[in-house]
């Protein structure tokens, strides 16, 4: 019993903590940019160094470059998981773990809102 007192004060002490920094505006996070899906797509974020998604993906997420992925109609949750992944290192491909890497989690559902609501024209064998 006394052992499970002294286990829940040290949560409560702990929490405490975390609490105070929260308030105080501590970040452990990169900045978030304040900036549209749209306008991260066509500009990019140059204060964090992330380039425009439009230089490899297109304005509407397909892609003029057969070796970049059409982003254009994809699920949102597998979007914003993949540029978490990339952000947290879960996922290895250096160009985009380099993009990714200052976004917020704001940031990153922005983006993959965008990209999913896009209209992907691409011809598919059996969509007609």
């Amino acid at each position: 019993m006394k052992r499970t007192g002294i286990v829940l004060m040290s949560l409560m002490l702990g929490g405490g903590a975390g609490s105070a920094l929260a308030e105080e505006g501590h970040s452990s996070g990169p900045e978030d940019s304040g900036l549209t899906a749209k306008e991260i797509v066509q500009e990019g974020i140059p204060d964090k160094g992330v380039a425009a998604c439009q230089s490899c993906h297109g304005e509407t997420g397909e892609s003029p470059v057969p070796m970049y992925p059409h982003l254009a109609g994809q699920y949102e949750s597998y979007l914003s998981h993949s540029l978490r992944g990339y952000r947290d290192g879960r996922r290895d491909e250096a160009t985009m773990k380099q993009q990714a890497k200052n976004l917020t989690d704001r940031e990153i559902d922005a983006l993959a809102s965008y990209f999913s609501s896009q209209q992907d024209s691409l011809d598919v064998p059996g969509n007609d």
